[in-house]
């Protein structure tokens, strides 16, 4: 073995530094490391936090070093990231089966490192999603049992993926976005329930045609009747859906902002292709295999038929089946029941306010985010890790750090999904610490941090140290450097230090010679060791920080150059310039940050910088701050520690206002499309009780508002308002005037449809239970819970009120003064059916003049009547 390499850290290694390796007198050894200083760190590093207070420690640690160089590698920083990438792919090969087998009697063996961390999370990624596998195949599968026809099932599912493909096309080369990520996958999810819901729509609709006795002759006809039939409610579910979708993509969180982008473009593609595509599967069909008798292909319904007896009367033609016969007698007779009707909708108001209840116990989280459930290795060790082991200098922490020099990164060039541009670095050219006020002010600002009050401390999160705050702030360094020969730092205590190199008076334009302060930074990063070439600032583009700290012995090198930087001077002159520095400083804050306890830290912190920029100059105001991660294997996505908790702060705002505008928009687009505000008023709210009882759902599973929780909610009212729509739809589209009447019309003709959506989105979702990966587990919940709601409140409690207090009259009667309608009235009229020029037919329907529909404004309300028999009209 190596003898040079790093000792693990145990309690092995403390017992034989003290001379204890048989373990024979345990109590007086730990004893004797709690008294030496240089050990009290070790030890408090491998027991848990109950041993100050028990003398017994039920947790330990110990803590393997790999180093660098490799075999075969100069040093550590020849080609660093190659030696990284070995010794990942080493840990992961040698590390992975062993730890997992690790079984010790009566002792659990937690474990932790990035790269195995990283590798488990992308596999059981990808087992998770292969459970959308068995969501499609359940969702074939029930559609095949509805319609009794696996064509039908098996062009749906196509079509349902078209969109996929579009919406594909769409997003990466018209839109130019190249981000793909997990949030992207779910959405599949979704599209194939809101997909199959509107083939159940449009199927169903089809099938109520053969039983028109004024379309059943002709294919064309029946297609025209089915549109008329559906396209209203799959337009607006479409419509709510969508503009939740855009919502989610308001925000500036790529992931999200992507996820919601594609999975509208998802929705607007899947109505697009369901208009286009599947009516034309249904003709194809109905030509081709309605009348066989493959088994599987057999019709549940009647194909195009002959001529029927238009007198005879439409119970008598339409034969319905079980489920449908269900809604229309006994389902009908509960919820239209003069004591029942009111039973259901006081039993539906108490359930209402007792998830409102449980709405209001709701929390923002106040922990991290959680990838991986309790139970399992990863998510165990960092909760005992976090609440149970003591910190110590091997513990992931946050440092804070303040920045002057910067402004945000100039990203204008990067594509819109490109996370991997960096962008350009933007300079804050005002920064400059050669004025005397700019140096004192900087001088001042770090002995106001290391002055802090108690009370200041605690809110900043400030750690200390014997009493005093862990500041790294080089200007302390410089102060004590320069005092002696004059500070603010100027030419005169620079020609005091060294005469020979920086006294100017021999030369004739001094201007030649400028930036002082620059040159004393150098003075005391370099010394004088270096020859003029070579005294640049560590961020000179001609000499790299790897090869000067080959050279460079200073200690202020390695104290605090690595938060300094420059370029050489633009002028060609004696002086560089220094473009950015930064002060750090120790917090006791914990990596993964907490997101109650890091919101009010960086809250705290933003109050603090900006009290401090109205009193300090300009040229030293516009610092900014951000928590970084320190300790612990390095991490490029973790640069800022604070920025979950404001990605999370947003979504949750974000989340409660898109709940709130999205039902306002819920009752404007309701309103448009069933032309009456009373109906859609009854349909607002019953989707507000779908909401609320879906936020309750939350609490009573246990989860809190965090960030994958936002983001479900800005899709719970999208997700709600679709079988409400399809039944209120179905009220307005009835052709008789009685609430009752229109009631028993709804349950028939729309309910089936209904339950069968929603059955196959609950059917899909169910497999979602069974993902590892917390958030996926938590989609499949959130999904379960938002469509059992919708289908339960709005076949009970949007039927009885419906039965209690619905809108009456006929369909022109219903419609309203809405623009909308008149507009559409115009539109219509403009397209009236014209008779041929030597025929009695309608060109446009195929129809006797006398018999093709009438589209007529009567004192601004507009209707649509097509004339059953003679002397007799039907709206």
């Amino acid at each position: 073995p190596n003898t040079d390499c790093h000792p693990p850290i145990s309690i092995i290694t403390l017992f034989h530094l003290l001379g204890d390796p048989t373990f024979s007198r345990i109590e007086q050894t730990l004893n004797q490391a709690k008294a030496t200083p240089q050990l009290r760190s070790m030890l408090d590093a491998l027991i848990s936090r109950d041993f100050d207070t028990t003398g017994q420690s039920h947790l330990t640690r110990t803590v393997f070093d790999f180093g660098l160089p490799l075999d075969g590698y100069s040093k550590p920083a020849d080609r660093t990231q190659e030696q990284l990438n070995t010794i990942n792919d080493w840990v992961a090969d040698t590390y992975t089966s062993m730890l997992q087998a690790a079984d010790i009697p009566g002792m659990r063996v937690l474990y932790i490192n990035r790269q195995l961390y990283v590798d488990t999370t992308v596999a059981q990624v990808a087992e998770d999603l292969a459970l959308a596998g068995g969501s499609l195949t359940f969702i074939f599968i029930f559609m095949w049992f509805q319609t009794h026809s696996c064509f039908i099932a098996a062009m749906g599912v196509v079509s349902i993926f078209l969109s996929f493909i579009a919406t594909n096309l769409v997003y990466r080369f018209v839109l130019g976005y190249h981000f793909f990520g997990i949030f992207h996958v779910l959405s599949v999810f979704i599209v194939l329930g809101i997909g199959a819901d509107d083939i159940f729509v449009f199927f169903d609709a089809w099938k109520q045609s053969a039983h028109d006795v004024l379309v059943a002759k002709r294919a064309d006809w029946r297609l025209s009747w089915t549109f008329r039939r559906a396209i209203g409610s799959v337009t607006v579910t479409s419509l709510t859906t969508f503009f939740s979708f855009i919502m989610a993509s308001t925000t500036e969180l790529l992931a999200v902002h992507a996820f919601g982008l594609f999975s509208a473009l998802l929705v607007l593609s899947n109505y697009v292709v369901f208009c286009l595509f599947f009516p034309c599967i249904v003709i194809v069909y109905d030509k081709h295999w309605a009348h066989k008798r493959v088994k599987c292909l057999a019709p549940q319904y009647s194909p195009t038929a002959p001529p029927m007896d238009r007198e005879a009367p439409s119970e008598s033609r339409h034969t319905l089946n079980a489920v449908e016969r269900f809604f229309q007698t006994r389902y009908f007779s509960l919820v239209s029941h003069p004591i029942g009707r009111y039973v259901i909708f006081s039993a539906c108001l108490l359930l209402f306010f007792l998830f409102f209840f449980l709405t209001l116990q709701l929390e923002v989280d106040k922990d991290a985010v959680k990838i991986w459930p309790a139970g399992t290795n990863w998510q165990d060790f960092a909760d005992v890790n976090a609440k149970e082991m003591k910190p110590s200098s091997e513990t992931e922490r946050v440092q804070l750090v303040l920045v002057w020099g910067l402004q945000p990164q100039d990203r204008s060039a990067c594509a819109t999904s490109d996370f991997s541009c960096q962008g350009r670095v933007v300079w804050d050219n005002t920064f400059d610490l050669n004025p005397f006020p700019s140096q004192w002010e900087m001088k001042a600002f770090c002995d106001k941090l290391a002055a802090s009050s108690s009370e200041q401390i605690k809110s900043l999160g400030l750690e200390l140290s014997d009493g005093h705050v862990l500041i790294n702030c080089f200007m302390d360094d410089v102060y004590a450097f320069w005092r002696p020969y004059g500070f603010p730092i100027n030419q005169q205590s620079l020609v005091k230090y060294n005469p020979r190199v920086f006294d100017a008076s021999p030369f004739n334009d001094t201007r030649m010679f400028y930036r002082w302060f620059e040159q004393a930074i150098q003075v005391m990063v370099f010394g004088e060791g270096l020859n003029a070439d070579q005294h640049r600032l560590p961020g000179d583009v001609n000499l790299t920080n790897a090869e000067i700290r080959d050279r460079v012995t200073s200690k202020y090198w390695n104290q605090w150059a690595h938060l300094i930087g420059g370029n050489v001077d633009s002028k060609k002159k004696y002086g560089d310039q220094l473009k950015y520095v930064a002060v750090t400083l120790e917090t006791t804050l914990l990596y993964p940050v907490a997101f109650q306890e890091g919101l009010q830290v960086n809250d705290a912190w933003t109050d603090f910088v900006e009290t401090s920029r109205a009193s300090m100059a300009p040229a030293v105001n516009k610092m900014f701050h951000f928590g970084r991660k320190i300790n612990g294997p390095p991490d490029k996505n973790v640069d800022n520690s604070f920025h979950w908790q404001m990605v999370q702060r947003s979504l949750v705002r974000q989340a409660w206002g898109g709940i709130g505008s999205g039902m306002a928009m819920a009752l404007v687009v309701l309103a448009l499309a069933t032309g009456n505000w009373i109906l859609a008023l009854l349909a607002t709210i019953t989707i507000g009780m779908v909401v609320t009882s879906v936020l309750g759902a939350l609490h009573l599973f246990g989860f809190s508002i965090g960030v994958l929780e936002s983001l479900n909610l800005t899709l719970v009212v999208g997700l709600s308002v679709d079988y409400v729509v399809h039944l209120a739809e179905g009220y307005i589209n009835s052709e008789r005037s009685d609430r009752l009447d229109r009631l028993q019309d709804m349950l028939t003709e729309v309910a089936v449809s209904v339950l069968s959506g929603a059955i196959t989105t609950l059917g899909s979702s169910v497999f979602m239970f069974a993902a590892q990966i917390l958030f996926f587990k938590q989609f499949g919940l959130f999904i379960f819970s938002t469509i059992f709601a919708s289908c339960f409140f709005s076949l009970l409690f949007f039927s009885s009120l419906i039965a209690i207090c619905g809108p009456q009259g006929t369909r022109e009667d219903m419609a309203g003064h809405l623009p909308f309608k008149l507009v559409l009235a115009k539109v219509l009229l403009f397209f009236q059916p014209k008779p041929g020029p030597h025929s009695n037919i309608c060109p446009a329907c195929h129809l006797p003049v006398d018999r093709a529909p009438k589209f007529q404004l009567v004192d601004r309300k507009f209707s649509i009547r097509t004339p059953r028999t003679v002397g007799k009209e039907a709206p």
